[in-house]
C-alpha cells in the first residue's frame, strides 16, 4: 500500500509523528520492551540537583535537531534528582519545543501514570519540591526492588504487573469532548510591551539596567550619597531609611508622567522679596526642595534632593517646563506626526479595495467555529497579492500604491482572511497545546488533549487493521469531499478578482483495490450536503454489492453537515435492509484525518498546476482522469441535477428519540453500525473503548415501510441559477475573450439557467 501521509504508516514505528503540531508524541504501549534481556535503558542529560535516588525503565525519545526527526537512544543510570512527590506527577510548564526531550510533558495524572515509588538515600532528611523543569520527561519509574523482582521473573509476569500499575488513559465521553474555540483574528494581535526597545524604554522608566538603541549597557539607578554634613538647608533631618523609602515610592510610579508630576509637586516656586543688586542680574524666581516625611514638609537643598532620588538636573529642568500651566502635559517623545513616509488615506483605502476584489471561499469544515473566509488557490501568499496590487494600482493611476509592509500589515490587522490550505496542515487542538505559554493553559486543555491523542491512535489502529482484513466480500473506503475546484482557472490576472463556476468532487477511495473513485458536480446542479454526499454514497455501494461485497468499513472526516448526521445513518439503515449488507463508518479524529482520499486531491491540484489552463468542467474530468501516471486510472462520474436523493424524507418520518432517557449527541458521535439482520438497529458510541449503544429507529406512524423496496424521492426539482456578480464577472470574462470564444456555449448553458420560483425552491 502506497502511504500518502505520515498519518498512514504502519504501527511498527517508536514515534508518531505530529506534523500539524510539529512536535513529537512518545507511543508508550509500542516503545517499551518489558523482557529483562531487552530493557530500555534511559539517557538522561541534564544536570539536576541531588534528591532520593529512583530507578527509571523507560524509552527515552532524543530529538535530532540537525535532521528534524527523533532518535532513540539507550543507556542506564541512577537519577539524582530534586526531590518532590513522584506519585503527583504534573505536566511541565516550559512551552513544548520541539528541540527538548519533553516527550510525554503533555500528560497529567490522570492521563499518563505508572506506579511509581520514592526511594531517599540515607543521608537525605526531607523531600522538596523539585521545579517543574525536572519534570518535563516523565518516565515510568520503579523502586529497586521492584527492578530487581523484574529482573529475576518471567516475561509474561512482568508485562502483567506493569499493566495492573498502569492507569488507562482518560476516555473520550461526551463530557470530556471540550470544543475549543477559533481565533477570530488572522493575527494574533501584536504586544508592543516586548519590542525591545519599548523594553529598554520601560527599564528606563523604571531605572532599571538596560541597552540602549545605541546598544550602551546602562547601569540601573542607584540612591546618591547625602549633601555634605553642615550645609545650612538640609541640617541632617532625613535619615537614611528615610531617604531609601522616597527613591523605591519614586522608581516604583508606573510612568514617567507619575514620575515627572512627583518632581514638580516637591518643588515651590516663589519669588524673592528683596533684590539685592541690579534688576538686570536680579533672581526672579527661588526654587525650595522638600519631601514629606513623617507628616510634614522637610526643606532639603538640590543637592540632597536630586541624590535621594538618584536622577540628574535634567528631570527637574523637563518636569517644571511640563508643568507650566497647571497640568502636566503627557510625555510626546515618539508621538511627532512628522512622518512624511506615511502612507496617506487613500493609499490606505485603495489596500482595502484591492483586497476585497479577490472572491471569498467559506470553510465548509470549521464553519460553525470560525469567521475566516479564505481565498482561491490561485492566490497561495500575501506577496503575490502584493504583486498583483502593484499591476492593479497602475492601470488605476494611483501614483504612491503602499509597501509591502503596509500591505501586509493591513491584510493582518483588518481582514480575516486566510490561504484555503489543506486541512491536514494544521491541528486545531495540537496548536492550541504547541502555543500555551504557561503551565495554566495547559492545565485547562491537558484532559482534552490527551482525549485527541488517544482517539487519534486508537482509529488509526482500527482503520489499519480494517484495511488488513478487506477482502471479495468486506469493502474497506475512506471518502472526503474536495475543496471547491474553479472553471476557469488560469495564470491571467483578471481571474483573480472575478467569481467563477465552482465544481465540487467528492472521492471514495477502496483501500483493497487501489480504486479512486471521484464523483464531480457543479454547483448549478446540486449542493454540497447530506443530500449530495449520500447520493454518491449510495452509488458507490450499490456498485461494490454488484460486485459481490456483503460488508462496508467506510472512515472518513467528521463535519456534521456533511457526513455525521441522521441522513447518512439513515441511508445505512435503508441500504442494509434493502441489500442485506453490514455497515460500518467510523469518524477520524478531528485535525488527523488525511487519507487516501486526500492524496488523490493533493494529486488533482499538482496535475492542475502542470496543465495550468482548465476552463470547463468537461475539461477537470478528462484532468482527473489522466492524473495518475502508474496503476488504475480514477473513475469519474457525474452527478446530475435529476439524481440527488433527498434523505430528509425518510429521516421527517423517523423517531430517533427510541427509549433512550438521555440526548443523543450525533455530533460526537465516533462510529456508528447497522448489521443486516437488524436493519432497523443503528449502534453507536462516543469512544472507540466504550460498549456500542443501540437505538431501534421506528417510523413515527409505528411502523417500517418495505426497505426492500423503498426509493428515496427526488431532492431538487430544477437546476439553480448562478449568484448575479457571479453571472456578471462570467460575461465580462467573454466578453474579453478570457474564456475563449469556443467555449462561449458551455457557459451560456450555465448563465441561462432561470430563476425558480419561490414556491419552487428548495432549502
Amino acid at each position: 500500500m502506497e502511504y500518502a501521509d505520515d498519518d498512514m504508516r504502519p504501527p511498527n514505528f517508536f514515534i508518531e509523528e505530529n506534523v500539524g503540531a510539529a512536535h513529537n508524541l512518545l507511543d508508550i504501549d509500542q516503545v517499551i520492551d518489558l523482557s529483562p534481556s531487552k530493557r530500555p535503558r534511559l539517557d538522561h542529560t541534564n544536570k539536576v540537583a541531588r534528591g532520593p535516588t529512583v530507578r527509571v525503565s523507560h524509552t527515552h525519545i532524543l530529538p535530532d535537531t540537525d535532521k528534524g526527526f527523533p532518535k532513540k537512544k539507550k543507556a542506564d543510570e541512577t537519577l539524582n534528582s530534586q526531590s518532590t512527590d513522584w506519585r503527583n506527577l504534573k505536566p511541565s510548564s516550559a512551552p513544548h519545543q520541539a528541540n527538548s526531550d519533553s516527550s510525554m510533558d503533555m500528560f497529567e495524572d490522570g492521563a499518563h501514570q505508572d506506579n511509581v515509588t520514592v526511594v531517599p538515600n540515607e543521608n537525605e532528611g526531607s523531600l522538596e519540591k523539585s521545579p517543574s523543569k525536572s519534570l518535563q520527561s516523565q518516565p515510568i519509574i520503579s523502586s529497586p526492588e521492584q527492578e530487581q523482582q523484574n529482573l529475576n521473573g518471567s516475561d509474561d509476569e512482568h508485562e502483567s504487573v506493569q499493566e495492573n500499575n498502569r492507569e488507562p488513559l482518560p476516555t473520550a465521553s461526551k463530557q470530556t469532548r471540550i470544543m475549543i474555540p477559533k481565533e477570530s483574528k488572522r493575527k494574533r494581535s501584536v504586544n508592543t510591551k516586548v519590542w525591545k526597545r519599548n523594553m529598554a524604554s520601560q527599564a528606563f522608566n523604571d531605572g532599571l539596567e538596560h541597552v540602549t538603541s545605541k546598544g550602551n549597557l546602562k547601569a540601573a539607578r542607584v540612591m546618591g550619597d547625602p549633601c555634605r554634613d553642615n550645609c545650612k538647608r538640609c541640617k541632617g533631618e532625613l535619615t537614611h531609611s528615610e531617604r531609601e523609602h522616597i527613591f523605591h515610592t519614586f522608581w516604583n510610579l508606573p510612568n514617567i508622567n507619575r514620575k515627572r508630576d512627583y518632581i514638580s509637586r516637591h518643588i515651590k516656586i516663589r519669588t524673592p522679596d528683596t533684590c539685592h543688586t541690579s534688576p538686570e542680574c536680579a533672581k526672579k524666581t527661588s526654587r525650595h526642595y522638600f519631601f514629606a516625611v513623617r507628616g510634614e514638609e522637610i526643606l532639603v537643598c538640590k543637592t540632597m534632593f536630586l541624590n535621594t532620588l538618584g536622577v540628574a538636573d535634567n528631570w527637574i529642568e523637563t518636569s517644571l517646563r511640563k508643568s507650566g500651566g497647571g497640568t502636566l502635559s503627557p510625555d510626546k517623545r515618539g508621538r511627532h506626526r512628522n512622518r512624511p513616509n506615511e502612507a496617506s488615506l487613500e493609499t490606505v483605502q485603495s489596500v482595502r479595495d484591492h483586497i476585497n476584489l479577490f472572491p471569498r471561499i467559506p470553510s465548509h469544515y470549521t464553519r460553525e467555529r470560525s469567521k475566516r473566509e479564505y481565498l482561491e488557490t490561485e492566490v497561495n501568499s500575501i506577496q503575490r497579492m502584493y504583486k498583483l496590487y502593484l499591476e492593479w494600482a497602475k492601470e488605476n493611476n494611483i501614483t504612491k500604491p503602499a509597501s509591502a509592509s503596509k500591505y501586509r500589515k493591513i491584510f493582518n490587522t483588518e481582514f480575516n482572511l486566510g490561504f484555503f490550505l489543506p486541512k491536514k496542515d494544521q491541528c486545531e487542538m495540537c496548536n492550541k497545546w504547541k502555543h500555551a505559554e504557561n503551565q495554566g493553559e495547559r492545565e485547562n486543555i491537558v484532559q482534552a488533549y490527551a482525549t485527541h491523542l488517544k482517539n487519534k491512535k486508537e482509529v488509526k489502529i482500527l482503520k489499519e487493521n480494517d484495511v488488513k482484513s478487506a477482502s471479495d466480500k468486506k469493502c474497506v473506503a475512506c471518502f472526503d469531499l474536495q475543496k471547491v475546484l474553479i472553471c476557469p482557472r488560469a495564470e491571467t490576472s483578471i481571474l483573480f478578482y472575478k467569481n467563477k463556476l465552482s465544481l465540487f468532487n467528492f472521492t471514495v477511495f477502496d483501500t483493497r483495490e487501489k480504486e479512486g473513485n471521484c464523483y464531480l458536480w457543479t454547483e448549478c446542479d446540486a449542493h454540497k450536503g447530506p443530500n449530495e454526499i449520500g447520493t454518491n454514497l449510495l452509488r458507490f455501494i450499490e456498485k461494490k454489492i454488484s460486485e459481490g461485497v456483503e460488508e462496508f468499513s467506510f472512515y472518513s472526516d467528521s463535519p456534521t453537515g456533511q457526513n455525521r448526521n441522521r441522513m447518512i445513518f439513515s441511508l445505512y439503515l435503508c441500504a442494509s435492509a434493502k441489500y442485506h449488507v453490514n455497515i460500518t463508518h467510523r469518524f477520524l479524529e478531528s485535525g488527523h484525518s488525511y487519507t487516501e482520499a486526500d492524496s488523490i486531491h493533493a494529486r488533482i491540484e499538482e496535475e492542475a498546476k502542470r496543465v495550468q489552463e482548465i476552463f470547463t468542467p468537461d475539461e477537470w474530468i478528462t484532468l482527473i482522469k489522466n492524473a495518475k501516471q502508474n496503476g488504475k486510472s480514477y473513475l469519474v462520474s457525474t452527478l446530475k441535477n435529476e439524481e440527488v436523493l433527498d434523505l430528509h424524507y425518510l429521516v421527517d418520518r423517523q423517531n430517533w428519540s427510541g427509549q433512550s432517557k438521555s440526548k443523543i449527541y450525533w455530533s460526537q458521535v465516533r462510529e456508528v453500525s447497522v448489521h443486516r439482520d437488524h436493519p432497523n438497529i443503528l449502534s453507536y458510541r462516543y469512544n472507540f473503548s466504550d460498549e456500542c449503544s443501540t437505538l431501534k429507529v421506528t417510523m413515527k406512524q409505528g411502523q417500517m415501510p418495505d426497505m426492500e423496496t423503498f426509493q428515496f424521492p427526488l431532492a431538487y426539482s430544477g437546476r439553480f441559477p448562478l449568484q448575479k456578480n457571479k453571472v456578471n464577472d462570467l460575461k465580462e470574462l467573454m466578453k474579453k475573450n478570457t474564456i475563449p470564444s469556443r467555449l462561449h456555449a458551455v457557459f451560456e448553458s450555465y448563465l441561462n439557467i432561470a430563476v425558480p420560483d419561490q414556491d419552487d425552491v428548495d432549502d
